[in-house]
């Protein structure tokens, strides 16, 4: 089965959402579907892999600048912005450093 293949299967369960017995049964398909194409093709899902978390990356640092730049009610003070920025920061680097690990 191709990776378009195991795609179209989880937009499927995706449209039967609204029917639970009929989702639920889908999705379970599409994620033992997933698991054999992975176990086919390991460099592949390795590669999807990084390429997902690259993605989780670059969004945790999105939102540590903006933790850091953005505070409408000024509800945190800016030490707090700067915890939430370190945080999130912290986080996206220990992330990265798993792909460069890998």
């Amino acid at each position: 089965m191709s990776r378009n293949e195991v795609n179209e299967l989880f937009r499927k369960a995706e449209r039967l959402r609204d029917y639970p017995g009929a989702y639920f049964n889908a999705l379970g398909e599409a994620k033992a579907a997933l698991a054999q194409w992975k176990a086919e093709n390991p460099a592949e899902a390795a590669e999807e892999e990084r390429e997902k978390i690259k993605l989780q990356v670059a969004e945790l640092r999105r939102k540590a600048l903006a933790a850091l730049n953005y505070d409408a009610d000024g509800m945190f003070s800016a030490e707090q912005c700067q915890n939430n920025y370190d945080a999130l920061m912290k986080k996206a680097d220990e992330l990265e450093a798993t792909i460069k690990n890998q």
